[in-house]
């Protein structure tokens, strides 16, 4: 898999290796020394006021940065499935900076799974229907590259202020009522709009 996304969004595959007096494997990957996009955004804000000092132009660069290593693993047919801010690291030896998906150990390929159901990844950052275990797509990915570019925006962690037990919840109910209520109110909305044209 790592072989195969080799893309400037993407954090470079370099090899792997065991140690052979423990039998554990690793993985050899470019340095990125800027560490991951959460750690960045925690760095960024004045301890006093909490405001961040993140330039825009840098919080733009690193969301599309994001976007586009999200949509090269999309065309390779491959869903991540745990895109955080936490699997996103930055180089600031480049110039501009750069932004890498990383962690590809829950990734799978569409088609070997087709429908997937499994509820796997980050929950704050997860889609309600991975929550649910209901079929999804790499629409879930896109789902939680929405949470990433909320995290980037307001620097803020997602739901921080709900225990971890009452956001499953949120997410798993109450939000996947209130997306269904806007896909029929605009079900509604298009009708009302067809009857009067």
């Amino acid at each position: 898999l790592l072989m195969r996304t080799r893309h400037r969004r993407v954090v470079l595959f370099l090899g792997a290796g065991k140690i052979k007096l423990t039998g554990e494997i690793f993985l050899v990957s470019e340095h990125m020394d800027g560490g991951d996009l959460r750690n960045v955004i925690t760095k960024s804000k004045n301890k006093i006021t909490g405001e961040s000092t993140m330039k825009w132009s840098h919080r733009y660069m690193i969301a599309y940065d994001i976007a586009e290593g999200m949509e090269f693993l999309h065309s390779r047919k491959l869903i991540h499935r745990d895109l955080k801010s936490a699997n996103f690291l930055i180089d600031h030896r480049t110039n501009p900076r750069v932004c890498k998906v990383c962690d590809f150990g829950l990734s799978t390929y569409k088609e070997k799974f087709g429908k997937e159901r499994s509820r796997v990844g980050t929950p704050l950052f997860a889609a309600p229907e991975v929550l649910r275990s209901d079929e999804y797509s790499e629409s879930a990915d896109v789902y939680s590259f929405g949470v990433c570019c909320w995290e980037v925006v307001t620097t803020a962690r997602p739901f921080e202020n709900m225990n971890t037990v009452k956001t499953g919840y949120v997410l798993k109910h109450e939000l996947a009522q209130l997306c269904n209520e806007l896909i029929q109110w605009k079900r509604i909305d298009t009708i009302d709009a067809n009857r009067s044209g």
